[in-house]
């Protein structure tokens, strides 16, 4: 997919470097030589980069309506108060007792001519449009006009001697005056010198403005919502008078700014709208950009149409992470001294009367908005935004803006970066979060600021991003507005540090062949962005001071071969002033993971081959294994891993197999770990007779019950042959059979030796001395409770040999140990040695035959 679009974006290039007009999914390429860009024209946010904006543009003489033959065009968007340019000024009557004037207040229909100021104080019109009460006297007379009109409606040539009749004759206006498609006001002033003591009053109109197009309804109708106000600008002729707009994204800007927005002081408002005025005289960038102060958008142009996001947060459309990366980051972590402001004042037009708790339309200032927080984070240097809000009339309004304004701002952190194309669909406004673990950033949320589509022949096609972080903190509406007023700005105190969590386990592990107990201490906090570092401290339960193990970011974190031991451990965060939190302690943690058992062997199995029996099992995972323990038991029922002998003491790990001499029976196995600990149960499997092979002749030598033959270090009792007591650990004795085998002739047999076997407990003397009930003893009442399933006795055979008549003068060769085998010889001679590991415990052999086979 990114050849293909590659290729698309190369071959709309050319040889010659210029593109044709080709889009790929939101791209537009139609102006591309190099690179296509895109960014941000403005936003409340980086108005911090421009020039100061105290003044309110276009502010100046709002409230003034004079006589003008330059001044510029005004057009009315939203709710506003404010004069006019005098277009027409005359007098009639005798003396020139009549003061007539035609007050342009707008170049355009509005909704509504409003409520009239004389000076600044609302007046009372009656039905003919004169101001009543004691101070004005039906002095002046004045006639709204809401630009709608189109044939001529005030007669200015009708003879008259009074204000009071009709209207003055032999005005210059004549009778054809219609000013259509203007919104006007036509006053009369009757010259009084008690009235007029103060010279001409000013006269201002609050006025409900243009009436502009929904996309959401198709229709044209007066809104002061901001993104709709924002796109008739652009479409109209007075404005840009561009039509290419997507509708989609300036429906989604207009459902935001009609979002109703709780006040802490009771009831709703409109999340943002604008109310104010328009002047020809400004360039249109300036324009623009005061509109965007009151909806803290961001206008930008992609896929050859202007589209819109105002100051909502929004979720993250795509996750990017360093498999997105087409080269290095360039990271800016703060802005300098001089654009990173940490309070923000300025000027707004306070709308509505005073007698409803407004401000009667006038220009003042909005409470400050200030954070010794952020001054803290400055060095102590105060630096002060002043930002104008000349399209907000709302305090309410005002202070959000300018705090939504601090905060954003206070998201510092910049980065420039290539992406791949799976950047390519992200456009300016964008939310989009990132993963960088060497910046500790896991989906760190960050806003697309600046686009642009690189094109090389060498590196391909790239996708250039600028982003800056933030956060739905950042876009937080909810805060008191009384908390405003009091300076407060709920940021948190300097000195907050986050109380940290602590869990803690412990893992074994091997390290240059060496098992370690490993103590894992995972610190967290919340919130984390708060946290710059943790400190991380331990000690042994028994001991009485701390040790240093760590500090770092907020994670998991390592103390390497502790003991087997109780520990206590402690951290605290540190946040980015360098203050300190409270220690949080977890203590007498006990460190075991070495500790325990290993698991069970599984999965044993066998093959015969010959003479030869092959064992294999499942490998057990244990990293502290260490070997495994194989031991027999003549018996093909019932066997128990104590009453068996030893066929293989130790196979070391990783052995899953192990080939021992035929025989059968039952075959155990267990697994030990480093420490020498078996695993909790052994597992068995049976070899029966069927499997071994079948000889022409079968001798046997049976010496039990008596036992007749030579012994050294045992003894008989109850028909039982065992170490004589009382037994010690490491005692050993033997028993020599007590006869040979003899063939009559020398050949190869195969010769083993069966051995019924069960582990006695020769300590336990009498019943009286036995400890707890009887049915609680473990094994047979012959074995006096000795019936645990250890290996801490055991009993290996041995074989001799000779080729000469054993009823003469033989030879026999030395003892050999064996289990199972071949060997050759005429007569042969078997004997058994007993050993034990423990104090008053010995095997019990209650049936011994010599078996050969040939």
């Amino acid at each position: 997919m990114a050849e293909a679009v590659g290729a698309a974006i190369l071959g709309a290039i050319g040889a010659g470097g210029a593109a044709t007009a080709t889009v790929i999914g939101s791209i537009n390429l139609a102006t591309v030589v190099g690179y296509v860009a895109t960014t941000a024209l403005s936003g409340a946010v980086m108005r911090h980069l421009a020039p100061d904006i105290g003044s309110i543009t276009g502010n100046q003489g709002r409230l003034i309506s004079g006589p003008s033959s330059v001044a510029s065009q005004q057009y009315v968007y939203g709710q506003i108060r404010k004069g006019g340019t005098i277009v027409f000024m005359d007098s009639s009557g005798q003396s020139n007792k009549f003061l007539h004037t035609v007050i342009a207040l707008a170049g355009h229909e509005c909704e509504e001519v409003g409520d009239i100021y004389v000076n600044d104080e609302i007046v009372t019109l009656d039905a003919d449009g004169y101001v009543t009460g004691d101070t004005w006297k039906s002095k002046i007379r004045v006639l709204k006009h809401d630009g709608t009109q189109t044939t001529a409606t005030d007669n200015f040539t009708n003879a008259a001697t009074n204000l009071a009749d009709t209207l003055i004759a032999d005005t210059s206006a004549g009778i054809s005056f219609v000013g259509q498609g203007i919104a006007y006001l036509y006053t009369v002033l009757e010259r009084d010198g008690d009235v007029f003591a103060g010279g001409v009053p000013q006269i201002t109109a609050v006025m409900k403005g243009r009436k502009v197009y929904d996309p959401r309804t198709t229709s044209k109708a007066y809104s002061n919502n901001a993104a709709l106000c924002i796109r008739d600008y652009i479409t109209t002729d007075f404005g840009w008078g561009d039509s290419d707009v997507d509708d989609t994204y300036f429906t989604t800007a207009a459902n935001d700014c009609d979002d109703d927005i709780t006040l802490a002081s009771g009831g709703t408002q409109k999340r943002y709208t604008i109310d104010g005025i328009v002047d020809a005289s400004q360039t249109r960038g300036d324009i623009v950009s005061d509109m965007m102060t009151a909806c803290s958008g961001e206008l930008f142009r992609g896929s050859g149409k202007w589209k819109l996001k105002v100051g909502v947060f929004t979720a993250s459309v795509a996750s990017l992470d360093l498999d997105d990366l087409r080269g290095g980051i360039n990271l800016q972590t703060r802005t300098g001294i001089a654009d990173g402001f940490n309070a923000i004042l300025g000027k707004f037009v306070f709308g509505g009367k005073q007698s409803d708790g407004g401000g009667d339309w006038i220009e003042t200032e909005y409470t400050a908005i200030e954070s010794q927080i952020f001054v803290d984070q400055d060095g102590g240097q105060e630096n002060t935004l002043d930002f104008a809000l000349p399209f907000t009339t709302d305090p309410a309004r005002a202070e959000r803006l300018a705090k939504l304004t601090l905060y954003r701002s206070r998201e510092q952190m910049t980065l420039t970066a290539e992406f791949g194309l799976g950047a390519a669909s992200l456009e300016v406004g964008d939310t989009v979060d990132l993963t960088v673990s060497k910046y500790g950033w896991t989906a760190k949320l960050f806003e697309v600021v600046e686009w642009r589509l690189l094109v090389s022949e060498t590196e391909g096609v790239r996708v250039a991003l600028t982003l800056r972080e933030t956060s739905a903190d950042a876009y937080d509406w909810n805060a008191d507005e009384t908390a405003f007023a009091a300076n407060d700005t709920n940021l948190p105190d300097f000195s907050t540090v986050p109380a940290v969590g602590i869990d803690l386990s412990d893992e074994a592990r091997i390290l240059s062949e060496k098992l370690l107990n490993v103590l894992l201490v995972d610190v967290s906090a919340s919130p984390a962005d708060l946290v710059d570092y943790v400190e991380v401290e331990y000690k042994l339960t028994s001991a009485s001071t701390f040790t240093r193990l760590s500090f770092g970011e907020l994670g998991l974190f390592e103390l390497i071969d502790a003991s087997r031991a109780e520990y206590d451990v402690r951290a605290r965060a540190v946040n980015v002033f360098g203050v300190k939190g409270e220690y949080t302690t977890v203590s007498g943690f006990q460190v075991s993971a070495t500790d325990g058992p290993p698991a069970d062997v599984t999965g044993l199995g066998f093959e015969v081959i010959d003479n030869s029996l092959i064992l294999r099992w499942t490998p057990v995972s244990d990293l502290d294994l260490s070997y495994y323990a194989i031991r027999h038991s003549v018996e093909t029922s019932g066997a128990s891993w104590s009453g068996a002998t030893t066929a293989e003491a130790k196979i070391a790990r990783p052995g899953v197999s192990h080939t021992l001499p035929l025989r059968a029976g039952t075959y155990h196995i267990r697994s030990y770990d480093k420490g020498g600990i078996p695993s909790q149960n052994y597992t068995s499997v049976v070899v029966g007779a069927e499997y071994l092979p079948t000889y022409a002749t079968t001798t046997t030598q049976s010496d039990a019950p008596a036992f007749s033959g030579t012994k050294a270090g045992v003894s008989v009792a109850s028909s039982a042959l065992r170490l004589t007591a009382p037994v010690s650990a490491n005692d050993s004795g033997t028993y020599e059979f007590s006869n040979y085998i003899d063939t009559t002739s020398a050949r190869m047999v195969w010769a083993r030796v069966k051995a019924t076997v069960a582990r006695l407990d020769d300590g336990t003397g009498t019943f009286d001395e036995l400890a707890g009930d009887l049915d609680s003893l473990e094994g047979l009442f012959d074995d006096l409770g000795g019936g645990r399933q250890v290996a801490d006795q055991n009993v290996t055979f041995d074989i001799a040999t000779t080729t000469d008549d054993p009823a003469g003068s033989p030879t026999w060769s030395g003892w050999l140990p064996f289990r199972a085998g071949n060997f050759y010889g005429r007569a042969f001679k078997f004997r058994v040695t007993l050993t034990t590991e423990a104090d008053d415990i010995t095997p019990n052999i209650t049936a011994l035959d010599a078996v050969l086979e040939y």
